[in-house]
């Protein structure tokens, strides 16, 4: 080190903005991992420019088309390796999925400290020249907290600092809500689900919003559109959403260009489809590297939407987005490469994508990793191995593995036969909002079927327990099956607020389906020719195979006419044919005996 020159511990050797965003990394590492990992990719593109000074380039080229020039292909490959790290991890932290966990990003925020000290203090000895002993060594920051990072930042009206006080509660405010939902399934209740901690990430995102920082009006936006700690205003919301996206927020293109695609804003209000604006604001996230951007675009040229298909540039982005770690681009392209025969880069690239993006917690990639492995897709056949993935995708609620597993409970395919469990996934498969119409029609076709199956059961056994009786235990069989399929015959609710509510009415269903039944066993036990006829349609339309003549009484035998009823006469006197012989006198058989000792005489 020349006489004079201090020690870089803050890397200013590199350039002033390094120091700065390293030294915000590290003040924020405890209290802000995902800012962090923003701050250190940006660090990695200061460092790529500092090493490619001297050379011709397009200095607003992104991150990813930077470390693809030659220049930078003759660096050592950790380096190489460390940079794209950098990029990819910095991409998934600046527009993670909605909802996703933060729990791996305070590991990650660490790690990517590690790696940018070392990076630096690499290009300060081979490119500045400067001696290994005289540079920092790493050590992470004294564990901090928020109050002490923001505290004196939000005195002074920091908007960084508003920002990233909204940003911790609303952290704090999803993982409430995440508790409140799952008690909400273990005790049945019907409440409002809103976190408390809302209101305080309202409070900061709209303190900053009013000193105009784009990032806070995009995330006031998303709250204001649902009423999450603020009055829900849907016009208001989009509006916030369109200034931050005019101010290239790439987030906040994103998110409209969505509605525009989808032609609604998440299931709150219709707004006309518009590919063609959807399209101009996907570009211009991509320019921003935005990962999510990159998988719609794809989306566009894979179907045609408003442009030429284009398969090879669909291909391109979702390659594009899937190898920056993109979960949801990770289960796009495999189902590129399924459903159009695109062969693979390289061997079990298909279940090596499907195995990323689900263990990111996306239901769906484990619903085609049962198929894949159910079907012997590229030579993966495993049923064990499929039905694991099929529960573990039911279990997040994935509509398609619900109404797949309905069918092995219908069919008993490696799961045991129950037909309610089949009826009870399909309801809630049919509830899923905006279900797509291809789906809507297999859970119908489905149902259909399990309620072929239902009626082929109960019907044998409501016969034999009018005509011959059953013991109580089938009786119980007989009810609870009944009711179940008057469930499963219930028309799909409309407008239902709240997922109990549809609860209610299943209940209602299943329970007039029950009284139905008492009646009609006891009225075909008693007068099975006097069912009454709105009794009789509603047993019909449950039952309609159901034989109702095996129920009626056989005809009694006709009886003899009768005269017609008058004074009754008296009986006539009747009339002897001889005169009366004494018992004295000689027998009139000409015997010579008297008659009492001839033909008078006891027997």
């Amino acid at each position: 080190m020349t006489e004079g020159t201090e020690a870089p511990t803050d890397f200013t050797c590199i350039s002033a903005e390094f120091a700065r965003l390293y030294a915000s990394a590290r003040r924020m590492v405890w209290v802000a991992p995902a800012q962090t990992l923003i701050e250190l990719r940006a660090c990695g593109v200061v460092l790529v420019h500092r090493l490619l000074d001297g050379c011709s380039y397009d200095r607003g080229a992104s991150f990813g088309d930077l470390l693809a020039r030659p220049e930078l292909r003759r660096l050592p490959v950790d380096r190489q390796v460390h940079l794209d790290w950098l990029r990819k991890k910095g991409n998934i932290a600046a527009h993670p999925e909605r909802n996703t966990p933060t729990a791996a990003l305070d590991r990650l925020a660490q790690e990517g400290l590690r790696y940018v000290h070392g990076l630096a203090v690499w290009f300060c000895v081979e490119r500045l020249g400067l001696p290994g002993e005289d540079l920092p060594s790493f050590e992470l920051p004294e564990q901090d907290t928020l109050d002490r990072v923001c505290g004196d930042a939000v005195l002074r009206n920091d908007l960084e600092a508003l920002y990233l006080l909204g940003m911790h509660f609303k952290d704090q405010a999803v993982a409430e809500r995440m508790r409140i939902q799952e008690r909400l399934v273990q005790e049945r209740v019907v409440m409002n689900t809103a976190a408390p901690l809302d209101n305080e990430a309202a409070h900061w995102f709209t303190r900053a919003t009013r000193r105009q920082h784009v990032g806070a009006a995009y995330e006031l936006g998303l709250a204001t559109l649902h009423g999450r700690g603020c009055a829900q205003n849907i016009d208001e919301g989009l509006g916030l959403l369109e200034f931050a996206a005019e101010w290239d927020l790439a987030d906040a293109q994103h998110q409209l260009a969505v509605y525009y695609l989808e032609g609604h804003v998440e299931g709150l209000r219709d707004v006309p489809c518009d590919h063609e604006a959807a399209r101009r604001l996907l570009e211009r996230a991509a320019a921003r590297e935005h990962l999510g951007a990159f998988n719609c675009l794809m989306k566009i040229y894979s179907e045609g939407l408003g442009v030429p298909r284009d398969m090879s540039r669909a291909l391109e982005l979702a390659r594009r987005s899937a190898d920056a770690g993109y979960p949801l681009a990770q289960l796009n392209l495999a189902n590129l490469y399924l459903a159009e025969g695109i062969p693979e880069r390289r061997p079990d690239e298909v279940l090596e994508l499907l195995s990323a993006a689900a263990e990111a917690g996306i239901p769906h990639a484990l619903t085609t990793l049962f198929k894949v492995h159910r079907h012997g897709m590229r030579g993966a056949s495993d049923s064990a191995r499929a039905f694991a993935y099929l529960e573990r995708a039911v279990s997040l609620s994935d509509p398609e593995a619900m109404i797949h597993m309905a069918a092995a409970y219908r069919s008993g395919d490696h799961v045991a036969r129950n037909l309610h469990r089949a009826v009870d996934l399909l309801l809630r498969a049919r509830r899923v909002s905006r279900l797509h119409e291809d789906l809507r029609r297999f859970a119908a076709d489905e149902l259909e079927r399990t309620v072929a199956a239902l009626r082929a059961d109960i019907t044998p056994r409501l016969i034999a327990s009018v005509t011959t009786g059953l013991a109580p235990s089938l009786v119980d069989r007989q009810l609870n099956d009944f009711c179940v399929l008057c469930q499963a015959l219930s028309p799909p609710p409309d407008g239902a607020s709240h997922p109990w509510e549809v609860q209610g009415e299943l209940a209602e269903h299943g329970f007039a389906g029950i009284k139905l039944l008492n009646e009609v066993v006891v009225a075909l036990r008693t007068a099975p020719d006097r069912l009454a006829p709105a009794v009789r349609d509603e047993l019909l339309r449950i039952l309609p195979d159901l034989d109702l003549t095996l129920f009626r009484r056989p005809p009694a035998r006709p009886l003899r006419a009768v005269a017609p009823s008058r004074d009754p006469e008296p009986a006539p006197t009747p009339v002897r044919a001889s005169p009366k012989v004494g018992r004295n006198a000689l027998c009139p058989c000409g015997s010579g005996s008297k008659y009492k000792r001839c033909c008078g005489a006891p027997t």
